[in-house]
């Protein structure tokens, strides 16, 4: 499977069983989540997040990148942690990583895999995004539009 899209509940503790026919892709490499530049988390392979990282640190010595870089490094690289699943397959959110991305407890929240990248997103988030995203303007950028 390369995509694919759950939606999962996130208990009262602010876990939630990580869909199984997502889960193997996990088991196959590291991974780290963190904030992405949406209303979501991200979870990147380990290898992907050290290269990014590096990208990022190697331009806060850039005049013209400095802030830019700055502010990679507080979103994504600053509160980036391992992936671990515990014994019931679920992921443990933190209180950081459900109150940004409105990620609440007792609430349904959507898994969406693509290539080796996931994102979680509040079910609420989600739709908001998929309703306001302007999906022509991007189709024109990627299929180069008429």
């Amino acid at each position: 499977m390369d995509n694919g899209i759950a939606y999962v509940k996130i208990d009262d503790k602010g876990r939630f069983i990580f869909p199984k026919q997502m889960r193997s892709i996990l088991e196959e490499e590291d991974y780290i989540m963190t904030f992405s530049l949406d209303k979501c988390l991200q979870l990147i392979p380990l290898k992907d997040f050290k290269e990014m990282k590096s990208k990022i640190i190697n331009n806060t010595q850039h005049p013209q990148m400095k802030e830019a870089a700055r502010k990679m490094l507080f979103r994504i690289v600053g509160p980036a942690t391992d992936v671990v699943l515990d014994k019931s397959s679920r992921l443990c959110l933190t209180k950081p990583f459900r109150e940004i991305p409105n990620l609440f407890r007792n609430t349904e929240a959507v898994v969406i895999f693509y290539g080796s990248y996931f994102e979680i997103w509040s079910s609420i988030e989600y739709l908001n995004s998929m309703n306001t995203t302007d999906y022509q303007a991007a189709s024109d950028i990627i299929f180069g539009g008429e």
